[in-house]
């Protein structure tokens, strides 16, 4: 994760009946592996619980410690993990890539070619549902305001949030509908059609 801090996703029944039936019995190693391995069977590194993943993990880094001393490069401790992960049977990033761009050319999306785009969706229904920005920030898993992380708060959020036409006009009726001149017009909708009667040329 890029603020490489654990996060809480809710999930829905619906997603729960799904996962359980890709995850089976598994209870460890990635949520979807690569396709021979699912009937092949998850490689043995899979098995391993999150304290043991961790100390393979730091082994493999240790093992790419420079003869010259000093701490392995966040580049190389990226790359000793992706290569893990994908010991773990995990898919990788391109072949998502690809796979997405198959499904949503054959749903008639063939613009929407990356799975990123889910992120922004998503930001965009909680908008639309109107959710607590705030709980939007949290459910986006960006850093909160105050945290010591640059672009943290609602900034990050906005940046996948896209405000649809139809949004804007439903929350601008709801934020007016409260106001007093509004209802006036909905006690006098006779004299306030009148007035509101666009001129007649003779």
């Amino acid at each position: 994760m890029k603020t490489r801090t654990e996060r809480a996703i809710p999930v829905l029944p619906e997603l729960v009946q799904v996962l359980r039936s890709v995850v089976g019995d598994r209870s460890t190693g990635p949520v979807f592996l690569r396709r021979h391995l699912v009937e092949d069977g998850p490689p043995t590194l899979a098995a391993l619980s999150a304290d043991r993943l961790e100390h393979e993990l730091q082994r493999r880094i240790d093992m790419q410690t420079p003869d010259v001393g000093g701490p392995v490069s966040r580049p190389a401790v990226q790359r000793v993990s992706d290569r893990l992960w994908y010991a773990m049977g995990a898919i990788k990033a391109d072949t998502i890539r690809l796979e997405f761009k198959r499904l949503t050319a054959s749903i008639g999306l063939p613009e929407v070619t990356a799975p990123k785009t889910l992120r922004h969706m998503f930001a965009t229904a909680l908008q639309d549902a109107n959710v607590d920005p705030l709980i939007r920030n949290q459910l986006m898993g960006h850093a909160p305001a105050g945290a010591g992380t640059p672009g943290g708060g609602l900034s990050m959020t906005g940046v996948y949030t896209h405000s649809r036409p139809e949004t804007v006009r439903r929350q601008l009726e709801q934020a007016l509908r409260a106001r007093p001149g509004i209802r006036a017009f909905a006690h006098r909708p006779t004299m306030a059609a009148a007035r509101f009667q666009p001129a007649r040329s003779a």
